[in-house]
């Protein structure tokens, strides 16, 4: 998976990386736009919410669920997702979604990234703060995105689905039709007292012959 690869080198580059000044926004420049390509919708353009893609490998074009049916913007249209009878939810994709929104606050929030924007903007050149601008407003856009509640499943919807049957109780409410009512044998009972104590018919047989 071209995005699950994106991100790895991405991620590793972020978090060991010692590059500073313009080379360090050049970097991010090199890593974030092809992730957020991949992650991206094929329709909107816009971050996925709630994947959906094909089923087979030949392509993985991936849309929104509330972009299922649209156009996709592709040059030259594919052949294999022009349809859409074969697409499924890419949870995957949709975690994968989750850990880039992770990256971006984390970029956003680190004093490395505040201090070396900071000082290149204030020493920009050749282009250079446009580059740190483009970058700061997609890092923006990861951190603050927000899946569509209403374009797909619900997780409580989900995690009640992963809930267990509860245990069933026969009641006089719920009893098939025809079924006869089970006994109790609780120790309360005269059958039971009678052989808590010894009076069963072999033991009065065995004191007859006894007596």
């Amino acid at each position: 998976m071209a995005a699950l690869g994106c991100y790895a080198s991405a991620n590793r580059y972020i978090m060991t990386s010692s590059e500073t000044g313009e080379a360090y926004i050049e970097s991010l420049q090199k890593f974030l736009p092809p992730l957020r390509f991949y992650l991206a919708c094929r329709v909107c353009n816009m971050l996925l919410s709630h994947a959906m893609s094909p089923d087979h490998t030949e392509c993985q074009h991936t849309v929104c669920k509330s972009c299922v049916g649209g156009k996709m913007k592709l040059k030259p249209l594919c052949g294999w997702c022009q349809g859409y009878e074969n697409f499924k939810p890419n949870a995957e994709t949709d975690m994968l979604i989750k850990c880039y929104q992770l990256l971006c606050r984390y970029v956003l929030s680190s004093v490395h990234y505040k201090s070396q924007r900071l000082a290149l903007e204030a020493n920009s050149h050749n282009g250079a703060g446009t580059i740190s601008d483009n970058i700061h407003s997609l890092l923006t856009e990861g951190r603050d995105f927000q899946v569509r509640q209403d374009a797909g499943y619900h997780i409580d919807s989900l995690e009640t689905m992963a809930k267990p049957p509860k245990p069933f109780h026969e009641t006089s409410q719920n009893r098939l039709p025809g079924r006869p009512k089970k006994r109790s044998h609780s120790i309360s009972s005269p059958n039971n007292k009678a052989v808590r104590n010894g009076d069963t018919p072999l033991t009065k047989k065995l004191k007859k012959s006894k007596g």
